[in-house]
């Protein structure tokens, strides 16, 4: 028989490579989720999103900086966010050479955003991991990996994928502070409130989130010393401070006081000129989740229950430490803290959802802000349950749930890869061929404005005008005339349906038909 026991014969084994170089694996697990996430993202990343608005500003402002004519749209200071994308969008566009028209920028960059959006799992996967292990670790970065919003909003040419992972690095690095002894800890703060001040600088309302997330962790002195959150938070302050000054400086204090205080009106709800609330846009809210329920589905479930999670847990401390006679100190538990600090940032990013939900201006891509934290809080609390509740039941209940979101996100990914959505690149690749230079066109859209070369572009929207200014063409998106976007309305739809010829026409779910209507019969124009 032997004489060693199973326990003593496999501390007899020879360490692996794996277990000698922890650090390595990590980082390597790390690279092959950003890669997948990358990929995930840019596969048919130019025909699968249709450009949006945002994207052929962002990249025009990038490419002017790029080109040395600072921080501008179409000659006039663009004050109203922050540069710091914008400089980052220069960079690549310097770094590769991009040229061209603005719609071959756009789709060049997309793929940058994507690997940005990737990266951003990764960190996530690195967060969930030093709070708990490596398996909960990979569910959450595969769940932020496969969501369809999230993926979305990373394939686009806009601020929220480089906000977003600001934001995600500054709470890891806060989350590390609260593990780390001595004055590394320090290092880690200062870091963190770093890659905050770069998250403000980004976009306002992800820095408005991290801020609430310190403010509530200097009154509370839950997570981390009140010291060590005053630091991180006067750092983001600053940061923000500096690059504002920096604008003012470049482009003069009356352009930057007329745009950012147009933007907080806006923020804040007093004006109303886009987005659910807005009086002239005639879509709720409900009306489009609904619609995007098939699409969005786990999303909606997944920002619900995440900040429902996080407001418990941020609850059940509260009870605790009412309990024990001390609100207010630190907690005792290193995993306890760092859990709490991500419950923290989902609780920042629903309240700031509360208000423009309920005050401000909301728009759809707002709600990409609480979706890493909610996946976050989630997978955290799950494995904490599991943990202090270890039943068969309960593991095989979580494992199918995880199992059913991510088939659930797969197939809608398969259903979007599937359905071509590139309306106005199919436009842009047919008009220099079929629409002679010089010609008329009315854009009642606000986006092929300014894609289209080489014509005369106008927002005529009536009849009268029309004859007026002799137009040949009429560029129109059903979608945006049914949910009262742009200057097409129903009425003027129908006159060029019964009156006008269809000279172009693309069909997809972002416009559901973009059509150039041929109204030269109509304006007597040649």
């Amino acid at each position: 028989m032997d004489e060693y026991p199973v326990r003593a014969r496999r501390e007899k084994l020879v360490p692996t490579f794996w277990d000698e170089h922890p650090r390595f694996v990590v980082w390597l697990v790390f690279i092959v989720v950003v890669f997948l996430a990358w990929l995930i993202r840019a596969i048919s990343i130019s025909i699968n999103y249709e450009i949006f608005i945002d994207e052929v500003t962002y990249a025009r402002i990038a490419d002017n900086l790029a080109t040395g004519k600072g921080v501008t749209l179409y000659g006039a200071p663009f004050d109203l966010h922050p540069p710091a994308v914008f400089a980052l969008y220069a960079l690549v566009i310097k770094l590769f050479g991009l040229h061209g028209g603005i719609a071959s920028i756009v789709l060049a960059l997309r793929p940058v955003s994507a690997l940005i959006g990737a990266t951003t799992c990764g960190v996530v996967f690195l967060l969930v991991r030093g709070l708990v292990n490596w398996r909960a670790g990979l569910i959450a970065a595969s769940i932020v990996a496969l969501d369809p919003f999230e993926i979305f909003y990373d394939s686009r040419v806009l601020l929220e994928a480089p906000a977003m992972l600001g934001s995600s690095i500054a709470i890891l690095l806060l989350v590390r502070a609260t593990q780390t002894p001595g004055r590394r800890s320090w290092t880690l703060v200062v870091l963190g409130g770093l890659a905050a001040g770069f998250t403000i600088c980004a976009k306002e309302y992800f820095g408005f989130t991290l801020g609430l997330t310190l403010l509530l962790c200097l009154i509370t002195g839950w997570v981390i010393e009140r010291g060590k959150a005053a630091v991180a938070l006067a750092i983001m302050c600053g940061s923000y401070v500096l690059s504002e000054s920096l604008v003012i400086n470049a482009t003069g204090f009356q352009p930057w006081w007329q745009q950012v205080s147009s933007g907080t009106a806006r923020l804040v709800g007093s004006s109303q000129i886009t987005g659910f609330n807005s009086s002239t846009v005639h879509v709720s809210l409900l009306s489009r989740v609904a619609a995007n329920a098939t699409h969005f589905g786990t999303t909606y479930v997944i920002l619900a229950f995440g900040a429902v999670a996080a407001g418990w847990q941020v609850i059940t401390v509260f009870r605790q430490r009412r309990a024990e006679g001390r609100i207010l100190g630190r907690l005792p538990s290193y995993a306890d803290r760092g859990r709490l600090l991500v419950a923290l940032w989902a609780i920042g990013a629903a309240l700031y959802l509360v208000y423009a939900t309920g005050f401000g201006t909301l728009e759809a891509q707002m709600y990409y802000l609480l979706l890493a934290p909610a996946i976050c809080v989630l997978v955290l609390y799950a494995a904490q349950t599991i943990r202090y509740v270890n039943t068969w039941w309960i593991k095989a209940a979580a494992a199918v749930l995880v199992a059913a979101v991510l088939v659930i996100d797969s197939a809608v990914w398969v259903a979007v890869h599937r359905t071509p959505d590139d309306e106005y690149r199919q436009l842009l690749a047919w008009a220099p061929t079929h629409m002679a230079e010089g010609s008329h066109v009315s854009v009642t859209e606000f986006t092929a404005e300014f894609l289209l070369n080489g014509y005369v572009l106008g927002e005529w929207s009536t009849i009268a005008s029309l004859k007026q200014h002799h137009v040949d063409y009429v560029l129109l998106s059903t979608n945006l005339v049914t949910q009262g976007y742009g200057l097409g309305r129903p009425a003027f739809l129908e006159y060029l349906q019964e009156h006008a010829k269809v000279a172009f026409q693309a069909n997809g779910p972002s416009e559901g038909s973009l059509i150039l209507y041929d109204v030269r019969g109509i304006t007597g124009a040649r």
